[in-house]
């Protein structure tokens, strides 16, 4: 199970003693028999903090070794308690993203990755629709769809253009718009060179109020991704 809350993300799976890689973890005398607790993974430390009232001295184990580097063993009663909170704790309509934005440790980076996600899934969706024959489907981002503005157009109307959307289509995108007007739709359509792009541009503006970066400054980012991935 992967959960997002307000505050946390975790990657849930059942436990058990006997296939726990970590020899010297002391979830083995917490939890001995399999079935009675479930393993909490976390990325982000600060995350297990959402888990403390649900858990009477939680143990948050650090293994760097790990794909998950914070681990919590945590009993199924305890876990349930923690979802119906969470589930009680939903006060938003739209916008999730934001919403955790606001909320939870390392704001900037944490949307960023959550856009990532929902990019991803996103794509899972566009592509099954097209596959149907939705080729003129509005919603979310079609794959048969992309849109960089053009200099006769505001920022918010645009132009087709062929998919999918590289560095340099992004670098000339962000000559009209600032990394926050872009619309999430078009995030799912960049490729992972551009998405590199798009990371180090949005974490640059939130880095330094806001500010966006000129087109020779965007030019001199794109130019030093392109020679990092060609060594």
């Amino acid at each position: 199970m992967w959960i997002f809350t307000k505050t946390s993300f975790f990657s849930v799976v059942a436990y058990d003693a006997t296939k726990d890689r970590n020899k010297a973890s002391n979830f083995r005398n917490i939890a001995p028999k399999a079935g009675t607790h479930l393993l909490v993974r976390g990325r982000v430390e600060a995350d297990f903090d959402a888990l403390k009232p649900f858990v009477k001295n939680l143990e948050v184990e650090e293994d760097p070794q790990a794909d998950y580097p914070f681990r919590a063993v945590v009993r199924r009663k305890a876990w349930k308690k923690f979802l119906a909170a969470a589930a009680d704790d939903i006060d938003y309509d739209s916008h999730f993203k934001e919403v955790v934005r606001d909320n939870a440790s390392i704001p900037d980076r944490r949307y960023s990755a959550m856009l990532g996600v929902w990019s991803a899934m996103d794509r899972l969706s566009s592509k099954m629709l097209v596959d149907k024959g939705f080729v003129n489907w509005t919603g979310g981002s079609s794959v048969a769809r992309n849109y960089i503005p053009t200099e006769s157009q505001s920022s918010t109307k645009f132009t087709l253009v062929s998919e999918p959307v590289g560095v340099d289509e992004l670098v000339e995108l962000l000559r009209f718009i600032t990394p926050e007007d872009i619309d999430t739709n078009l995030l799912a359509e960049l490729t992972p060179d551009a998405w590199e792009l798009w990371l180090v541009v949005n974490d640059y503006s939130a880095q330094h109020d806001g500010r966006v970066l000129t087109a020779e400054e965007l030019a001199e980012f794109a130019q030093a991704l392109k020679q990092g991935l060609g060594d």
